[in-house]
């Protein structure tokens, strides 16, 4: 059986209606072994070619040149890449009780969702890696995956997780990737001085994860917007969202 190993990272504020208008939780999901192995040669050549002296490479602390050029090397890299996209500014998220640590949760059942139904059509299982943060109690986080996998409407596939270990980009270099993916996304949807910048995103367009040719709901699931609604209902203010 195919083995999968899913990189998780975040970008933007959890909090609903304060901060970021956008939450961004992004998985980079690459094949054990062989793959991974590639990938990690990938992320060396990335630093060699922006002449990184930092050990762990942070997508926030780059410049403008310095993301083009990661971005680019990265578009030939083994990984599909799933991201849920939270607009937590939107009227149905005030409605919500999902306060703390409950709108990381909720996001993330939704990408597991995703990364499983990913690596099931292929007949395979995963190992979930996402960046330990602060505030987020892991445990609660395993229990609640159980948990959510009792709910009639939860699409989790059963026995494709491998297991959950949240670690550190210092601990698992491959994680700078996840943070790189979830960057360029934020970058792509957050306004900044009255702009945003989709460059980023477009240069890894083709790895993310479409299933039976849909992207919508699959490489990006909004919340709340349905699928059906994008990218129509976000056109006038993303018009690049038709180059993907």
């Amino acid at each position: 059986m195919t083995e999968f190993v899913a990189y998780i990272d975040e970008s933007g504020d959890e909090g609903i209606g304060r901060g970021s208008r956008w939450f961004v939780l992004s998985s980079a999901i690459v094949e054990s072994g062989r793959d991974s192995s590639s990938l990690g040669q990938k992320l060396r050549d990335i630093k060699q070619r922006i002449d990184l002296r930092k050990p762990v490479l942070h997508w926030a602390d780059l410049s403008h040149p310095r993301k083009l050029a990661v971005c680019e090397e990265l578009a030939t890299a083994p990984i599909t890449i799933s991201s849920v996209v939270v607009d937590t500014h939107h009227p149905a998220m005030q409605q919500t009780s999902l306060v703390g640590g409950r709108l990381y949760f909720y996001a993330f059942r939704w990408l597991v969702e995703r990364i499983m139904w990913f690596c099931g059509d292929q007949g395979g299982q995963v190992r979930l890696r996402p960046e330990n943060k602060g505030g987020i109690r892991y445990k609660e986080l395993t229990n609640y995956l159980t948990f959510i996998q009792s709910n009639p409407g939860c699409q989790i596939r059963p026995n494709c997780i491998l297991d959950v270990r949240p670690m550190a980009k210092s601990q698992l270099p491959l994680l700078q990737v996840a943070d790189t993916v979830a960057g360029a996304m934020y970058a792509a949807f957050e306004y900044q001085y009255g702009v945003t910048e989709p460059a980023y995103l477009l240069q890894l367009k083709h790895l993310l994860y479409r299933r039976t040719k849909k992207l919508w709901g699959y490489g990006i699931k909004f919340m709340p917007h349905e699928a059906r609604q994008i990218p129509f209902e976000l056109m006038q203010s993303y018009q690049w969202l038709t180059q993907l």
